[in-house]
């Protein structure tokens, strides 16, 4: 689906000219609905990227962004240059200095917390692009340099932001083919995401995800571990910020920074249980299949935004799949399933829709599931296929392994899971994930099978928690309690934690280990609709509630193009 060809957004005033006389008894609210529509089109149809600003580099990620032709571009304190013929060798980046071509001039200075617009014409040159800033000066004549990869403090690879484009997208065309309540709707969707979690760099708070999503109820209330990739200190504080967001109310259980101590040169993971695993070179499946031909694995070779949405035909489960093939050694009993990706933005929309089915009884229906059974809970979210669920093939038969649990909205984020192959004697092995229609967007899909490495980790409490009112929140939140810190609309929460001695020899990586729920406090006006919720009963019926929503919509969208073709 295609949307809308951006000349619509001059014609807007006389799309939005009919809304005028579809409330005569509200007019006012009409005229600034149609003239608040009309300057949102203004901005349709626009692509963003993001900085994807990391703290530091290895060799391995220099080799991954040179294996797909990126253009690497050097920061000093008095001047850039573009670099040709990079290497890396003993941790040492060696290059040739060369001005930087006119089109990779135009986004040098990128918001580091914010999406990023870029027009669509400078879209391929600027994605291509990888910045590294180094606090050294360089002579004006100089064209060989040769740096240690620790010099640099500070990485951005410009990476397409999928889900701040398509959300305008989705707002464009939805702003011209369903009713301003809708548009509403989605624009409440797009905002929800659980407590955003900001993390200090350098004086600037960045935007990194949001924790525990779909905690919507007490009997949901889960513990999340989300890699701080970003994280540095200052003065050996580590400064985190978490915000609320409108018509959410949080309630945060325990909030420590978990640190991870483990050899040089390797990566390691938190699962959705705690567990720490290790991992070097993920390796991208031989085949990716869905509708039981097509191969994706193109698609999800490599952490770029271009992403598989499950957007396939049921598979024989009901739910939207993929199926991984990748080669294993023969001995191997255990591997690591490791994958980028995280909810859509149409999952944001059809949780407010499925809400909105119980209008007026939406607050009743909350307190119930509050004090509901959370394993019976867990497998009505299981049924549905709300997780993304992995299952690996043992003697023909499908066999469930995990879930990944939701992620949110607003960002992507690597997860991992250990997978048992001992029951499996071939030199293949196939992986299959499903979930509900476009409820997922999966980025990257890999598997590693080396050992685990050794690795030391400690749980540090906060040493400063203080609440947007002064409040100290350090006792509520350092333990898994009935005792929680609660935020209400807008309001938020500055953490501070110490850092420790840390081992030169080694390197350290962080989570933020989060435990809590939350609920949407939005008030739905409408009458419930029962017939339509009882359906929610049998197992996968998201699925189907899925496939009929966004085809109602794509039905209005192609409707509008064709009247507004035949004017």
């Amino acid at each position: 689906m295609k949307p809308l060809i951006n000349q619509l957004s001059g014609k807007a005033i006389f799309i939005f000219f009919p809304i005028l006389f579809f409330w005569p008894k509200a007019k006012k609210i009409a005229i600034i609905v149609a003239v608040l529509c009309t300057f949102t089109l203004a901005s349709c149809f626009q692509y963003y990227f993001r900085s994807g600003t990391q703290s530091r580099v290895d060799a391995a990620t220099i080799q991954r962004l040179l294996s797909i032709n990126k253009i690497l571009i050097i920061h000093f304190n008095n001047r850039f240059a573009q670099l040709q013929n990079v290497a890396v060798t003993n941790n040492m980046l060696v290059a040739e200095m060369t001005n930087v071509q006119p089109e990779h001039l135009l986004y040098l200075h990128p918001d580091t917390i914010k999406a990023n617009r870029v027009k669509k014409l400078d879209k391929t040159n600027t994605l291509m692009e990888v910045h590294l800033y180094c606090s050294q000066e360089s002579a004006a004549d100089q064209t060989h340099m040769s740096l240690p990869l620790s010099d640099f403090n500070r990485v951005d690879i410009y990476e397409f932001d999928k889900s701040t484009t398509t959300t305008n997208h989705v707002l464009s065309w939805v702003g011209l083919i369903v009713t301003p309540a809708a548009i509403a709707l989605i624009v409440t969707a797009i905002a929800c995401n659980c407590p955003q979690v900001c993390v200090n760099n350098n004086g600037n708070y960045q935007f990194v995800s949001g924790v525990y999503s779909g905690a919507v109820y007490s009997s949901l209330e889960r513990t999340d571990y989300l890699p701080l990739q970003s994280l540095n200190a200052a003065d050996k504080t580590f400064k985190i910020k978490i915000k609320n967001v409108k018509d959410e109310e949080q309630f945060m259980n325990r909030i420590q920074l978990l640190e991870v101590t483990h050899p040089a040169g390797t990566n390691v993971l938190a699962d959705r249980h705690g567990n720490i695993f290790s991992y070097n070179k993920p390796v991208a499946p031989v085949s990716a299949i869905i509708n039981q031909k097509m191969d994706i694995k193109k698609q999800i070779a490599f952490t770029d935004d271009d992403q598989y949405s499950f957007d396939s035909e049921k598979g024989e489960n009901g739910l939207s799949n993929t199926i991984l093939v990748f080669n294993k050694p023969v001995a191997s009993k255990k591997a690591k399933l490791i994958i980028h990706g995280g909810n859509s933005r149409w999952s944001g929309y059809l949780y407010h829709s499925f809400a909105e089915l119980f209008g007026t009884g939406y607050e009743k229906w909350r307190n119930q599931k509050d004090n509901s059974d959370p394993k019976e809970m867990e497998k009505w979210q299981t049924d549905q296929g709300l997780p993304l669920m992995v299952y690996v093939e043992k003697n023909g038969k499908w066999v469930f392994a995990d879930y990944f649990a939701h992620t949110g909205n607003t960002a992507s984020r690597d997860m991992i899971m250990e997978l048992d192959l001992s029951q499996i004697s071939s030199e293949r092995v196939k992986i299959k994930l499903e979930t509900v229609y476009q409820f997922w967007n999966l980025d990257f899909a890999g598997i590693d099978f080396s050992e685990n490495s050794n690795a030391t980790s400690i749980f540090l409490d906060p040493s400063k928690a203080l609440r947007t009112d002064g409040t100290d929140q350090v006792k509520s939140l350092s333990l898994v309690d009935k005792d929680y810190a609660h935020l209400n609309a807008d309001e938020e929460i500055d953490l501070e934690y110490q850092q420790t001695s840390l081992n030169e020899r080694a390197q350290t990586s962080y989570f933020l280990v989060c435990t809590g729920y939350y609920h949407n406090m939005k008030k739905y006006e409408a009458e419930p609709k029962l017939a339509t919720l009882q359906k929610f009963k049998n197992a996968k019926a998201f699925d189907d509630y899925s496939r009929e929503k966004f085809t109602e919509l794509e039905n209005k969208m192609n409707s509008n193009r064709t009247a507004a073709k035949s004017k």
